[in-house]
């Protein structure tokens, strides 16, 4: 009876701690990028706002998973997605860039990697990595386009093999590198 009362126990301690260790805020994850730091889009200039963490990720995942798998499995390892989009007639130019140009810095001075920057005619594309234990754990997007700025943070486990289908799932734009 003391065997199994101190299994029974055990294994509840083992329990709560796991659901602790799961549910630390989404802050301390390190794909985590504070958008609000970057203080150049306010929330009345935004056209899209989406924060999706948790539960609503599964779900997605769920009801994916027969049309897409491989998106349903990218689902399943999120921890979030976060995205602001703002149309440029709200803006200036030069203050999106000068926000594009802080929020670089931010990156790469919170350990994050350079992936992909282009900078053609108006456009301009920074996609920046972060990894952990030899993991991608985050992806940050910061996208100045003809028409609208766009920020993107996904924290959680990316295979980078499943970018693709994470890029086309989203109905986000695939980045060819040349």
């Amino acid at each position: 009876m003391m065997h199994r009362l101190t299994s029974s126990t055990l294994f509840l301690a083992a329990a709560l701690l796991a659901s602790t260790l799961h549910a630390q805020p989404i802050e301390e994850h390190p794909g985590y990028f504070p958008l609000d730091e970057l203080q150049f889009l306010s929330p009345d200039d935004l056209s899209v706002e989406i924060n999706l963490r948790g539960a609503m990720l599964r779900l997605i995942g769920k009801v994916a998973a027969d049309d897409d798998p491989e998106f349903a499995r990218v689902m399943n390892n999120l921890e979030a997605i976060r995205v602001q989009i703002a149309p440029l007639d709200r803006l200036q130019a030069d203050d999106v860039r000068k926000g594009l140009d802080t929020g670089v810095a931010m990156l790469e001075n919170k350990g994050w990697y350079r992936m992909v920057m282009t900078r053609e005619e108006g456009e301009e594309v920074h996609i920046y990595g972060r990894e952990r234990d030899g993991d991608l754990q985050g992806l940050t997007v910061l996208a100045m386009e003809d028409d609208e700025v766009i920020i993107l943070n996904l924290v959680g486990r990316i295979d980078p093999d499943q970018l693709g289908s994470l890029m086309t799932g989203l109905d986000l734009p695939e980045v060819s590198v040349e």
